[in-house]
């Protein structure tokens, strides 16, 4: 998809899917042609240990569309990537929110 865009003069800065693309081989294709990009992720207990470290919390939104904000740094897809034979055992950094 990203390439038949690109193809057409068409640049794609930013990406957002639901948690069907949360996968290695997806995310690594989707961080090759985006500047950001914005999938749901499924839960794991490494995911959780980071969401958990988050401090500072932000209210955003109105009050009845209240909304808490935070953001971690946290690697996915280590085994996937080793298992993939990937040079670059990981993909960059990740912040959730």
């Amino acid at each position: 998809m990203f390439v038949h865009l690109e193809n057409q003069g068409v640049k794609t800065n930013r990406f957002r899917a639901d948690s069907a693309s949360y996968e290695f081989l997806t995310i690594t294709t989707i961080e090759k042609y985006t500047d950001k990009f914005y999938v749901r992720a499924r839960m794991s207990s490494s995911m959780d240990k980071a969401i958990s470290s988050v401090k500072d919390w932000e209210i955003v939104g109105e009050k009845e569309d209240e909304i808490y904000r935070g953001e971690a740094s946290f690697i996915p897809f280590k085994r996937a990537a080793r298992d993939n034979k990937m040079k670059d055992k990981r993909i960059h950094p990740t912040s959730y929110i």
